[in-house]
């Protein structure tokens, strides 16, 4: 994803129809909102982290979480990686900072 999320990026910062930006962020936001929903919906996401051991068997423990934190890990600097380009058009491109921006594009 790091490589991805930095094309992306690339993407963003030479991107001349802003429209694509603000249908990216509207993107973006729909990616982060299923993700927390799906993560919500699991029974991982009831388990507080010092009770790994009591309700997980040694796999889980051992293999499973650690690819899943790093998988979720991943995602999140990709979208951090995306937002950082986005915000940074923000200051030449101020409708995508307001409201008004989603009706007047």
């Amino acid at each position: 994803m790091g490589t991805f999320s930095r094309i992306i990026a690339y993407g963003v910062d030479h991107c001349r129809d802003s429209r694509i930006i603000q249908a990216l962020i509207e993107d973006l936001n729909a990616f982060s909102s299923t993700l927390l929903d799906q993560w919500r919906r699991t029974k991982l996401s009831e388990v507080d982290r010092s009770d790994e051991r009591v309700y997980f068997d040694q796999m889980t423990v051992g293999k499973t979480l650690p690819v899943l934190w790093k998988l979720l890990q991943s995602c999140l600097f990709a979208v951090v990686t995306i937002l950082t380009s986005v915000v940074g058009r923000i200051p030449n491109e101020r409708h995508l900072a307001s409201d008004r921006g989603k009706n007047s594009v």
